[in-house]
């Protein structure tokens, strides 16, 4: 859906939305992913993010915000749904929910434990997704949002800095060892754009997207995968496209994983 918002050459906005607010779920806060499954924070922010792209928001907020209190474990961080151990991607998207329905992280979440899950998380030149897990630029990328969204501006920047390690071909990549790829692209992106930074000029972030497609149009995740095309590739490369082509278009707040 987030592909489309806006677009006049879809009918069906009003449809998609109300489909979204249906997948709010009764019996408990958050938005499920597929119809019979559970709440998951990672949805749940795609589902606010794509609302709010579209102008509109969710229509229970309050019992969304609450949801996310009750989700925040022991050790500060946030797991996919209730009972799941800490990660990065769904510590991330539980702020990031917050701040897109304009409320303050530090005010609505025990933000000084959340900071102690993100430091247990950073190392040296990057952060893993999990205290004893591996380093990544997703996760990098996340930690940084993750600070920056509660008020420690001045090590954001800095763990946004070492994403540039990964960046090769105009983008930027997981490891030092994978090709450069959309979603770690576009995390890197949402990292430097709080900073009010765009690591890369238009023109560059439009080389790479012309890597990223086939010579039969489909859109492939990293430069040598360019086939079996992906609805959630396409959506983030409709996205970061308009962002080359205007660079103060703000992308959506979306949490991946690789």
């Amino acid at each position: 859906m987030i592909a489309c918002i806006n677009s006049p050459r879809h009918p069906s906005i009003e449809t998609l939305c109300e489909w979204l607010q249906t997948a709010h779920t009764p019996w408990e806060g958050g938005v499920m992913y597929m119809p019979g499954r559970g709440a998951e924070v990672r949805c749940s922010l795609w589902a606010v993010s794509a609302l709010r792209l579209a102008g509109r928001r969710l229509r229970e907020e309050g019992r969304l915000v609450e949801w996310i209190r009750e989700l925040q474990n022991p050790d500060g961080g946030f797991g996919y749904w209730v009972g799941r151990g800490s990660d990065m991607t769904s510590s991330m998207s539980a702020v990031a929910i917050l701040t897109s329905l304009g409320r303050d992280a530090n005010n609505e979440i025990d933000h000084r434990s959340l900071t102690g899950f993100v430091m247990r998380c950073l190392r040296p030149d990057d952060a893993a997704a999990t205290p004893r897990g591996l380093s990544s630029g997703s996760a990098t990328a996340q930690a940084s949002y993750i600070l920056h969204s509660l008020g420690q501006r001045d090590l954001a920047e800095k763990t946004a800095n070492c994403l540039g390690e990964l960046s090769i071909m105009s983008g930027f990549r997981e490891t030092r060892a994978s090709l450069p790829s959309l979603y770690a692209t576009y995390q890197a992106l949402l990292a430097y754009g709080q900073n009010d930074r765009l690591p890369m000029s238009s023109s560059s972030l439009d080389r790479f997207l012309a890597k990223l497609v086939s010579k039969t149009g489909e859109i492939g995740w990293t430069p040598l995968q360019q086939s079996g095309q992906d609805p959630l590739a396409v959506a983030l490369f409709t996205l970061l496209k308009r962002k080359a082509d205007d660079p103060a278009f703000s992308l959506p707040v979306l949490a991946l994983t690789a």
